[in-house]
This record gives structure tokens, C-alpha cells and sequence, in this order.
């Protein structure tokens, strides 16, 4: 084997390295944009010489170790194999030696012989490949008779010199490094001395301890007979062209996802929200991503919109980013039927966005905001509470009152499609609830949650930021267009057209008026057309509502499609308008704080939130409250008004609407910092598991489930296998290769007599962790399922970590199990529980105090008896981790669960609720 730095052609290495980074570098830029490329090279593998042999090594230190990282980049000139010397790599040995390392280590691999055995016959990896990043790597013989050539290269920060390290033979204590630039290696003869550059000092020669116990432990026991599919992997990032939008790397990350924003969408409300939010948090330094919902729209991360950096839509998340086959089948399993598809999918597609945007900026803080609505931070939160999603990202959610949308005012949902008003009950309770921040706008808001049972101890009062409205001189276009009587009293309904927002009680109240102030004024109705949604409207929508119930001699005016700023210009060309705010139900109207600018008289629903937005802004002249939903309040307020026209009211100046705003920023950027300390990373836990595991019938994968287990990552468990005598030979016999194989584990011959339930009573009596693993003997663990496990507990401070359950396809493949534990039914919905319908039971992690508070029914004929402890954590409050990928599998497709004992299994589960 020979290298081309080897050669004593200068010239020649220069032209090497320009052409080897002409090449590079515009594919690295992309993933590595704070690198550049130096000590390029080119390696020669003669064929068929056995002596091409590249021993195993380490890279040279080209800086200072750990603080600073280096990759290596390999790239086979030809395709590469086995036989013609592909690169070998052993996984997670960057582990082993952080010491200054020694230029061309290669002759001389630091370690003994046993460690070099180990590695050599337990941990390396074949990469067929064209292309590779490696840290530790060991090259095959060349058997072909055809040469393989690779180009190879090294990347370090950008703005460092590198190190050179020099030892003189391999037998020297010293190790002189020098500081030199990119240029040094074009010029540097192998073997000999550095001259000319700077010398920073002598050292000891060192190298990190490592013996065969420390090898295993950082590097897990491999076991080969274990196969691992491919699709266990879980990464997800950006495609490359995608990726360029976050270059350079932004240091602070505001992702805001939404279904509603100005310039998307015409209506106000949580989409002038966002757009607010975005200008402060984009004037606070923020590069800001919006991510829309429920949209069929492609934005390919333009910035399509004002204050905002890049957007994306959920619709586009498979062109986007570069999902693994288990992502695919987590997005079709949400499509699966109408209410999976409302909510599962959007919130899948926000969670996998969230974690590509983590993944790809992991030096970002990154600050991620939902709204309340559909429940599109579900699964996010649920991620991001056990861990995944890193130290480096906090989760907020804000209050809208979306939720007494659905409870107070369309009854449709609760009366006709109570499935689908639970689901929205759970999904958005559950996010508000586990937020790392929530925020209520409004004090009314608040304590309308907690009247629905929401707990709002954790939550932040945050009002809306003031939409400031820029008034222009009227120009009297839109008075123009609509034929407006100039001469008569402008009295507005200013809000979406539907029942909610008291259209039915503002017309109900102009019915009301005395016909002599009828004939005085000009009714203008500016909102959005929608069907009514109260179970005697239905079949009507707003304009034929009020087409029928004002009758000819009742003149009006219905402007249905201004966007909110144009309607907000029109309102600004009235004259002297008197403008209604009706809302049967509002927490913190946008409306409030939009009207309130305006030299406008004020008819005002006394909700609550009415009052708390005008007080914010301080308008407190020419508003005339009324009785919220009563139409003889309402026609009384209304006559006030008419009766004190012109009305000149004092209205807030900008400069104290831009004071009021920064204020707000303030106390945002302040929560947001708590937070962020709030969910600092724990001290490191390692509480001992016991993992339970219950053979009571021949089942052909024992071996591969205790095999499973020797190859955790984390090494501090114990195992209690409890079996049956029986009179097969084929159990007998796995049981005492079990106990041959294993023999640590503890075996325990259980009670004949004994049902499943009491046996899994007797292993936790005798279990000595503080967490509890009840493993079924079917399924098979990834290497990291219990270090998943147990950070999962301990981020989220857990009695129970659950998480989807797949099967092993003949193909290797994984795949959901169909009608059984997939990704969408692990949702913690009690009411969704209580419908049981599985056909398998889970393996879960228990703390060892929940399985003592509620022991396992003895019931014979019980086989869901661990979703029975999870149905008796949902009941009683305990907290709950939900791991949103599956860490173990199983080849068995059959049910363990008679369908024919459904009916008992979910009688069983209700027996907690009391």
C-alpha cells in the first residue's frame, strides 16, 4: 500500500490536494459548512498482494482532543467491497484515545494484542461504499487484480491551525507538536522532523487506558448471531438542498408551527398571533422557521412570508427531509382512517421536523412554539420528555381557546363525532399539560381551563404581542366599491360570520332596535362566509342566515372577503364607525387589540377577555359594554353608542404600543430562559433494572430474547427468567442452553398452578431494581432499548416508559403491527384505552413502588395484563413516557390474546377506574 504524501513531488502533492478539494469541498460545505479540507491524499492498494493489508489505527491528532473535532472523509476511486479492500470501522471507538496521536501511527496500533483480537473479531464493520467518514478504520487485502485507488482527506474547524504531532520511532516516551498551516502538508516528508513552523512543546507519550472490561463497556457486547435490521435506525435529517437554508448555522432557532398566517391565510386571530410573534422574535435575533399545518401547499423553505427565514408545509415532509423506512410506516399508519389522519399525521410530520431541525443544528438552541389547536404538538412533547430531542430544545405551547370551541359552542362534536371530540380533548390537554412552557393569554382564559380539569399550575400568563395598526388617510376606496351611504352611522359587525362570534345575537339585537335608529344607520357586516354550526343552523350558512331573518326594509352591507389588514383599512375609512365585537366566547380577541387603535366607538362583549385586551392597551374611552349572548344588552349597548354619535374616544399612541410590546418580548425571553434551566440535563442515573421474563410455553425465540439482552449498551441490570416444568422436550432444552449460555441470570421453576398474573406477582416480589422490565419472551430488544428506557424514566421522572411495538417482516423489514401496537395506539387516551382491541401484550419498564401499589389480577385466562398497568397509571395520574420508537421487535404475528376474551380483558382494565 502507498501513499501519495509518501512522494517527494511537491508540485505534484499541490495539484493533488487543489483537485482533491475541488471536488470536496462544495459537498462538504453543505454538511459540514464550519470545515475546511486539509492533508488530502491519495491511497494506492495494489491487487492481489496480501501485504496491502492496512493494520488497524487510530488518525493522527490534528487538534486538540476533546474540545475540538476533526473528521476523515474516504472515497474510493472505484467501487469497493470485501475483496478489493473496502473500509473497515469499529463503531464508537472515537471512545478510546483522546491523547495527542502520532502523524502515520500506522505501524504501531497503541493497544495489546488482546485488544486488537477483540476489536478485529467482535466489532468491525465491512462499509461497502463510495464514500465514508471513519475514525478508527482497517482497510482488507486487495484479492482482485485490479488496483483501488482512494482519495481521502481530513476537515477541521475553520479559523485553527492544525497540530502536528512527531514521535520519533514507535518506541520514543516524547511526542514533540508543533502548530502548522494547511500549506505544511503539501511540503512534509514522512519520517523526517518538522523544521520551520512553530514548536508549542514536548510531552509525555500517552495513550488513554483500555482493557477487554472498559472495550465492552464503551462498546457493548457484540453478539453476531443477533441481527439488528436496518430499519431500526431512527435519524432523520434534511435533504441537501434543504439543508443549505439553515447555512450558515443559526445559534438561535424559533420554529413556529401553525395552520393560520397572515399572508396564508385571510383570517385573524392565531394567524395574526404567529405573524406577531414572528416580527419580535426575528427582531430579537431569531432565525425564525415557519411550519404550516393542514395545508396541500409546497414553500420548499422560501421565505414566502415577511420576518420569516424559511417555510415548510406538513404536506411536503417526505420531499423534504430524508426519512428512514420506519418513518414511512409511522405515516401510514396515521392514514388509516379520518381521525388518525386529523391528528396523528400532522403531529408525526411537526415531530419529525422537529427532530430533523435538532439533528441538523445541534450547536442551536431551538425553540419550538404550537398552538393548542389539533393537538400538532402531541407527539413532539411526548419525544421531547424523554429525552430525544436533546437539553437544547424547549417546547411551548399557547392557550387559544380552541378547545371551548369544541365544547361550548358546536355541539356537533360532542353530540355527533364524540370519537373524534375526545381525541381533540386528549391531544390538546395532554400538550398543554406537558409542555416544557405554556402560556394563557388572558386571567378569563386560565380559569376556563381549569374548568375543564386542565392543570394550569405550570403554565406562564403571557397577553398577546399588540398587532399595531399603521393608519392611512382615507381614501375612501372601499366606502366606493360597496356603495356605502356616507350619510348614515356605520354600525359594523367586525369578526368571522359564524354563530360563536354572536352574529345570531347581533342580528337578533338590530331586530330589537327602535325602527327611528334603524333608519339611521348603515349595517355593515366584514367577516368571513361559513355554515352555521349550532344544531338548528346547520343547514344554512352566514350569509342565508341573515338574508332571512333581516327582512327588505332592513338595508345592510356583507363584505365577506377582506383580508384582516384590509378590513382593518376599511374600518380606518368609515365614518366615525361604531364597531361590534360580539363574541359569545373570547379569552384574548386580536380584534381587541386591532380595534382598540382606532378612533372608533366600542360595543363590547363583557367576556372577560374583551376586557383584559383593551386594559392591556389602555383603551378604556367610547366602549360600551353588553351582556355577553343577549340581544336586548346588545341593542341597548348599541343604542348608547348611536345616541353619542360622533364619539372621539382617546386611543393609545404607538410609541406606548411599542413599549407594551417590548415588554411582552421581555417577559417571553425571560420565561423561555427559565425554562431552558428548568430543563437542564440531569446528573446521571444508572438505577438497576430487573428485567422479568415469564416462559411458559414452547416459544422458538427464547435464545434470541436473552441474547438481545447481553447486547445492551446499558450494563446495569439483572435477569429473572420464571418457566414451567413441562413434559416438552423443546422448552426443557432451551431452558438449559438458556442456563448454559447465561448462566448470571437467574432461573426460577414456577407454580403449575400458577396464573400468568401471579407469576409475574412472584418476580416482582423477588425483583431488586428500582425499575422493573416485564419482557415477553417473543420479543427482542435493540442493543439500546434499555439505555432508551431508563433516560426516558428519569428525564420525564417516570413510572411507566412505553413504546411502540413492531414486527421482524421475513425481509428484515419492520413493520407496525397491523391492528395491534402500533405507533398510533400508544397515546395514553384512557377512553381509547378502554376500547381495547389488541391482540398482544407490551413490554414496558414499570418503577418497582407502581407494580407494589397495583399488583397483577391472578385472574386466570389474562394475557394484556401489562396494558392493564398502564390503563392503571392513566387512571391515577402517575407519569408516563412515551418513547416514540420501537425498541424491541418480535417475528411472532400471532395473537397471545384470544379475541374471544376481549370482552374480559377490557372489563379488567376498568377495574382501576374505581
Amino acid at each position: 500500500m502507498t501513499f501519495s504524501i509518501s512522494t517527494s513531488d511537491l508540485s505534484y502533492r499541490r495539484l493533488l490536494t487543489q483537485e482533491i478539494k475541488r471536488h470536496f469541498t462544495s459537498k462538504l460545505k453543505i454538511l459540514l459548512p464550519e470545515y475546511r479540507i486539509v492533508l488530502c491524499n491519495l491511497v494506492f492498494k495494489s491487487p492481489d498482494v496480501l501485504l496491502s493489508e492496512m493494520p488497524l489505527h487510530q488518525d493522527p491528532s490534528l487538534e486538540d482532543e476533546p474540545s475540538l473535532t476533526s473528521f476523515g472523509v474516504w472515497c474510493p476511486l472505484i467501487d469497493v467491497d470485501e475483496q478489493n479492500g473496502c473500509l473497515q470501522v469499529v463503531k464508537k471507538s472515537h471512545l478510546f484515545n483522546s491523547k495527542p496521536r502520532p502523524f502515520f501511527a500506522f505501524d504501531g496500533f497503541p493497544y495489546s494484542q488482546d485488544i486488537l483480537s477483540i476489536l478485529q473479531q467482535n466489532y468491525l464493520s465491512s462499509i461497502p461504499m463510495k464514500a465514508g467518514q471513519a475514525l478508527v478504520y482497517d482497510t482488507p487485502p486487495n484479492t482482485t487484480i485490479v488496483e483501488r485507488v482512494a482519495a481521502i482527506c481530513s476537515l477541521v474547524p475553520q479559523n485553527i491551525l492544525t497540530h502536528f504531532c512527531y514521535r520519533e520511532t514507535l518506541t520514543s516516551q516524547k511526542l514533540e507538536v508543533f502548530e502548522v498551516e494547511d500549506e505544511f502538508y503539501n511540503r512534509y516528508i514522512v519520517g523526517q522532523r518538522p523544521e520551520g513552523v512553530k514548536r508549542l512543546g514536548t510531552f509525555n507519550y500517552e495513550v488513554d487506558r483500555l482493557t477487554p472490561e472498559l472495550l465492552v463497556k464503551k462498546l457493548g457486547i457484540n453478539n453476531s448471531n443477533l441481527i439488528i435490521p436496518n430499519s431500526a435506525n431512527f435519524e432523520i435529517n434534511f435533504q441537501a438542498q434543504f439543508s443549505e437554508k439553515l447555512n450558515p448555522s443559526p445559534q438561535k432557532v424559533a420554529i413556529l408551527v401553525s395552520n393560520e398566517f397572515e399572508g396564508f391565510s385571510q383570517n385573524g386571530g392565531i394567524g395574526t398571533y404567529y405573524t406577531t410573534l414572528s416580527q419580535k422574535l426575528k427582531s430579537d435575533g431569531w432565525y425564525v422557521i415557519l411550519l404550516l399545518c393542514q395545508t396541500e401547499s409546497d414553500f420548499q423553505g422560501k421565505a414566502s412570508f415577511p420576518d420569516v427565514d424559511c417555510v415548510f408545509s406538513t404536506h411536503e415532509i417526505k420531499q423534504v427531509l430524508n426519512l428512514q423506512p420506519i418513518h414511512h410506516q409511522i405515516l401510514a399508519t396515521t392514514q388509516q382512517d379520518v381521525i388518525n389522519s386529523s391528528f396523528d399525521y400532522q403531529s408525526c410530520c411537526c415531530f419529525f421536523f422537529t427532530q430533523a431541525v435538532v439533528s441538523s443544528l445541534p450547536d442551536a438552541v431551538v425553540y419550538v412554539e404550537f398552538p393548542d389547536i389539533w393537538g400538532f404538538g402531541y407527539r413532539t412533547i411526548q419525544a421531547k420528555k424523554t429525552g430525544l430531542l436533546g437539553d437544547s430544545c424547549l417546547i411551548g405551547v399557547t392557550a387559544h381557546g380552541c378547545f371551548e370551541w369544541l365544547r361550548e359552542v358546536n355541539s356537533q362534536y360532542t353530540l355527533e363525532q364524540p370519537q373524534w371530540f375526545w381525541q381533540a380533548y386528549h391531544y390538546e390537554q395532554f400538550s398543554y399539560e406537558n409542555a416544557d412552557i405554556a402560556y394563557f393569554p388572558s386571567c378569563f382564559l386560565k380559569s376556563k381551563l381549569e374548568s375543564y380539569g386542565w392543570k394550569t399550575s405550570q403554565s406562564k400568563h403571557l397577553p398577546y404581542f399588540v398587532p399595531t395598526t399603521h393608519q392611512q388617510g382615507k381614501s375612501e376606496g372601499f366606502a366606493n366599491q360597496n356603495n356605502l351611504n356616507v350619510d348614515k352611522i356605520p354600525v359594523v359587525f367586525f369578526s368571522r360570520l359564524e354563530d360563536r362570534k354572536g352574529l345570531c345575537t347581533f342580528v337578533e339585537a338590530i331586530k330589537l332596535l327602535n325602527p327611528i335608529l334603524v333608519e339611521r344607520i348603515q349595517i355593515i357586516f366584514i367577516g368571513k362566509v361559513i355554515p352555521l354550526q349550532s344544531s338548528q343552523l346547520q343547514h344554512l350558512d352566514s350569509q342565508q342566515y341573515i338574508e332571512q331573518q333581516l327582512n327588505s326594509h332592513t338595508t345592510y352591507n356583507l363584505i365577506p372577503n377582506l383580508s384582516s389588514q384590509d378590513a382593518i383599512t376599511f374600518i380606518t375609512e368609515l365614518n366615525h364607525p361604531i364597531v361590534c365585537l360580539t363574541s359569545i366566547q373570547e379569552n384574548f380577541p386580536n380584534t381587541g387589540l386591532e380595534m382598540g387603535q382606532l378612533p372608533v366607538s366600542l360595543v363590547v362583549s363583557d367576556t372577560g377577555g374583551f376586557r383584559e385586551t383593551l386594559n392591556l392597551i389602555e383603551r378604556l374611552d367610547c366602549v360600551h359594554y353588553f351582556h355577553p349572548a343577549n340581544s336586548y344588552s346588545l341593542a341597548q349597548a348599541i343604542t348608547e353608542a348611536i345616541n353619542a354619535y360622533p364619539e372621539k374616544p382617546l386611543i393609545p399612541q404607538y410609541e406606548f404600543l411599542e413599549q407594551v410590546n417590548q415588554r411582552l418580548l421581555n417577559q417571553r425571553l425571560e420565561y423561555m430562559s427559565q425554562a431552558f434551566i428548568n430543563a437542564a440535563p440531569k446528573e446521571p442515573q444508572t438505577p438497576l433494572i430487573t428485567i422479568a421474563i415469564v416462559c411458559w410455553q414452547t416459544v422458538n425465540t427464547i435464545l434470541e430474547c436473552l441474547e438481545s439482552l447481553a447486547a445492551q449498551t446499558y450494563n446495569n441490570f439483572d435477569v429473572i427468567i420464571g418457566y414451567r416444568e413441562s413434559s416438552d422436550e423443546y422448552l426443557q432444552e432451551r431452558i438449559t442452553q438458556a442456563q448454559t449460555k447465561f448462566p448470571s441470570y437467574k432461573y426460577l421453576n414456577l407454580d403449575a398452578n400458577w396464573s400468568l398474573g401471579e407469576s409475574y406477582n412472584y418476580l416482582v416480589e423477588l425483583a431488586a431494581g428500582e425499575y422493573v422490565l416485564q419482557l415477553a419472551v417473543e420479543h427482542i430488544a435493540l442493543p439500546d432499548m434499555l439505555e432508551k428506557l431508563v433516560t426516558a424514566a428519569i428525564a420525564s421522572d417516570a413510572d411507566v416508559v412505553v413504546c411502540p411495538q413492531v414486527a421482524l417482516q421475513e425481509d428484515g423489514e419492520l413493520e407496525a403491527m397491523p391492528a395491534a401496537v402500533n405507533y398510533a395506539f400508544i397515546d395514553g387516551s384512557l377512553l381509547k384505552l378502554l376500547e381495547f382491541n389488541h391482540n398482544q401484550d407490551i413490554s414496558a419498564l414499570f418503577s418497582l413502588k407502581l407494580l407494589q401499589e397495583f399488583r397483577y389480577f391472578p385472574e386466570r385466562g389474562l394475557f394484556a395484563l401489562n396494558w392493564h398497568i398502564l390503563a392503571a397509571a392513566i387512571a391515577t395520574g402517575k407519569e408516563i413516557a412515551y418513547y416514540p420508537y420501537p425498541l424491541y421487535i418480535t417475528s411472532n404475528f400471532d395473537s397471545t390474546i384470544n379475541p374471544v376474551n376481549l370482552a374480559k380483558e377490557r372489563y379488567y382494565l376498568r377495574q382501576y377506574l374505581y
